[in-house]
């Protein structure tokens, strides 16, 4: 009989939407992101840059600041054509809810590069998202 093909979609179909729900949910209960981060006004980049000055926030609520005990660490990655920067943060539970609007600005963090930063773009790579361009921080 075809009918059970059916009933065996749905069920699928019902486990993957549980499966999604819990990983919304766990979303906001806490963990470690890629938060987003913005070079320090007035920073000037170039070829010989091997100190970054970032002002550091959370990707989902745009109200909520971060304290530096937050910031858990950073990675670089150095590839031929650009230097990709991370910055780990430790999202609080029930993040959702949101804090208070910025009180001090975004805490300032200041990564030193290996070696500078040459002729590559420098990138930022902020929650799950591919690379983009640094941009300065303009709150």
């Amino acid at each position: 009989m075809r009918p059970q093909r059916g009933l065996n979609r749905l069920v699928l179909a019902v486990a993957l939407g549980g499966t999604l729900v819990l990983v919304l949910s766990a979303c906001s209960s806490g963990g470690v992101e890629n938060g987003k981060w913005w070079l320090e006004r007035g920073s000037q980049i170039g070829a010989e840059t091997v100190r970054i000055d970032l002002r550091v926030g959370f990707v989902g609520c745009a109200e909520h600041e971060v304290t530096p005990d937050q910031i858990v660490g950073h990675t670089v990655e150095y590839t031929a054509t650009e230097v990709v920067i991370a910055v780990q943060l430790d999202r609080p539970r029930h993040s959702n809810a949101c804090g208070g609007a910025f009180a001090s600005g975004q805490p300032l963090y200041t990564i030193e590069l290996e070696e500078p930063l040459g002729t590559r773009r420098l990138m930022r790579l902020v929650g799950n998202l591919a690379p983009s361009p640094a941009v300065e921080y303009n709150y």
